[in-house]
């Protein structure tokens, strides 16, 4: 890859690690000391404020790690599948928190207008969710597991919107 590739990354990542301290400033000082609440551990990660912070947190690792897929030196210390997993998994930790927090945002809304819709939403952000962040994250695991056969890791990646569901399937059968 071109070194741009590897600077935007580091920026990226940058900036992100700059959103941290954004939204602790934000959480102790704006939304506590100002209003004159009292500033502990559980009124500064709320639900809402602890999913930002991990959305941010994943964020910053998925675009670490991309830097150091696009340096030259790194490829020799981490193996390249390796960093590829934790950059899946920080993907999908961003993305099943943006779900739930979207979730918890709609909670209140959804309970005024659609009453009836209510309970379907908390079942698929209790149950539903994590088993699509399970076997989303679990694709990449499965991949190298799979390393010694890659005509079967390409079979299970070729089948993009079910690849989740076979590497957990096929992973399953294995130790049945």
């Amino acid at each position: 890859m071109t070194q741009p590739e590897l600077y935007i990354s580091i920026v990226m990542a940058s900036i992100s690690f700059l959103e941290i301290w954004a939204l602790l400033y934000y959480a102790i000082v704006e939304e506590n000391m100002k209003m004159g609440s009292k500033v502990t551990f559980k009124t500064i990660f709320t639900p809402f404020t602890a999913l930002l912070f991990v959305i941010i947190i994943a964020n910053v690792g998925e675009y670490s790690v991309q830097a150091m897929l696009f340096a030259e030196d790194s490829k020799s210390i981490f193996p390249t599948d390796i960093l590829k997993t934790i950059r899946s998994c920080c993907d999908c930790a961003g993305e099943y928190c943006y779900v739930v927090y979207s979730l918890l945002r709609a909670d209140a809304i959804v309970k005024i207008v659609l009453p009836k819709i209510q309970p379907a939403l908390k079942v698929i952000r209790r149950f539903v969710v994590p088993v699509a962040f399970l076997a989303q994250a679990g694709t990449r695991v499965v991949a190298i597991a799979l390393a010694s056969e890659p005509d079967k890791v390409e079979k299970i990646v070729l089948m993009s919107p079910l690849r989740s569901t076979a590497c957990w399937l096929y992973l399953s059968m294995q130790f049945v």
